[in-house]
């Protein structure tokens, strides 16, 4: 235990993901700290002498891992305010979803409270080698992973995966959660034809945006796909997104519709973001990853194709798309606490979908009293 001008402050351990659990972390790791300095001397005022200096705590995620700690707010505190942010979705082809802000006060006891504290990761995006981001985004609800596929022999995430959540728990149950952002998705559309000759067969496919946290937690967005061919069979499909959580009650799977391959997605566990769907194949077709938090939200589906066509590469064409992931959901303890929530506003801004947000997008936890 560290005493730092009246604070206390003590390691947390966890084990597995705060799913409920960390990995074994250090508050010191990604804390920003405002305490007044106090001058040594023998006749020190009484407020400081009790530990009655207010104070601001700011910890934050990063591409490491989850920022997490136990700060203890001194019992003669009369005001305690927080900010809790939850982690961004990861991009894709598609910009991902934001995680949710929520802002405002805990009721002092009139007793010290030791509150723990945990900052969730953004959602890995799109291009990043599953060597080292294959595992789940972690926090208060893990983000779950988007979809991926190997490129040039390199397994890579394809999708990007949901943002984790963010918390302050109070005697180890949740007392603030801010949701995870939503994961985006890919989508893959090609055609066929000699060189300088007529168009023999092209397909068409979009790609899906992730759900934002927030007040109303949003579903993932719909992808879609349709093959097209100058001769033979036409057809179309619907990737849908998935669900954003529901309080405590996790979103579902997204749903597939249309005339080709249909490969729902996975719902939401606990406080755990779905997985993302991967088809097997070059079809490109992956979807995003839900994002955690009080709930989890599902991940999209995926409608995917290979049709024979003679001449063409492979002996076919490949296409595919997948939605995007559903936003988890926020909590306040009313009996304890008010809060608004808001979007964090805080996915990655590249002009270039796909360049991931590990630089950006992490979630963080601020409390400040006096």
């Amino acid at each position: 235990m560290i005493s730092r001008g009246g604070l206390m402050v003590e390691e947390l351990e966890q084990a597995g993901s705060m799913d409920r659990g960390l990995s074994r972390r250090r508050l010191m790791k990604g804390a920003a700290w405002s305490v007044p300095a106090v001058a040594m001397a023998a006749a020190a005022p009484a407020a400081v002498a009790s530990g009655c200096e207010g104070g601001t705590i700011t910890i934050s995620a990063d591409a490491t891992g989850a920022g997490t700690g136990v700060v203890t707010i001194p019992a003669c505190a009369t005001a305690i305010a927080f900010t809790v942010i939850g982690g961004a979705g990861g991009n894709a082809a598609q910009f991902a979803g934001h995680g949710a802000r929520v802002t405002g006060t805990i009721v002092p006891t009139g007793q010290a409270m030791a509150l723990s504290l945990v900052a969730g990761q953004g959602g890995w995006g799109r291009g990043w080698p599953l060597a080292d981001y294959g595992a789940p985004p972690q926090g208060y609800g893990a983000g779950g992973l988007g979809g991926s596929r190997t490129l040039d022999g390199v397994a890579t995430n394809d999708s990007g995966a949901g943002g984790a959540g963010s918390a302050i728990l109070l005697a180890g149950s949740p007392l603030v959660v801010a949701g995870g952002g939503g994961g985006a998705s890919n989508a893959q559309a090609s055609f066929f034809g000699p060189s300088g000759g007529p168009l023999e067969a092209q397909s068409t496919a979009s790609a899906a945006a992730g759900g934002n946290a927030g007040p109303s937690p949003l579903n993932g967005a719909d992808g879609s796909a349709a093959y097209l061919p100058i001769s033979g069979k036409e057809g179309s499909g619907t990737a849908g997104g998935g669900r954003s959580a529901a309080g405590a009650v996790p979103g579902d799977g997204g749903t597939a519709t249309g005339d080709f391959t249909k490969t729902p997605g996975n719902g939401g566990a606990g406080t755990v973001g779905g997985t993302g769907i991967t088809v097997p194949g070059d079809s490109g077709a992956t979807s995003g990853g839900g994002g955690g938090g009080y709930a989890g939200g599902g991940s999209g589906a995926v409608v995917s194709e290979f049709d024979d066509h003679p001449g063409a590469p492979n002996g076919g064409m490949y296409f595919g798309a997948g939605g995007g992931g559903g936003a988890g959901s926020s909590y306040v303890d009313t009996a304890l606490a008010a809060g608004a929530v808001a979007s964090a506003g805080n996915r990655s801004q590249s002009s270039i979908p796909g360049n991931g947000n590990l630089g950006g997008g992490h979630g963080s936890v601020t409390i400040t009293w006096s």
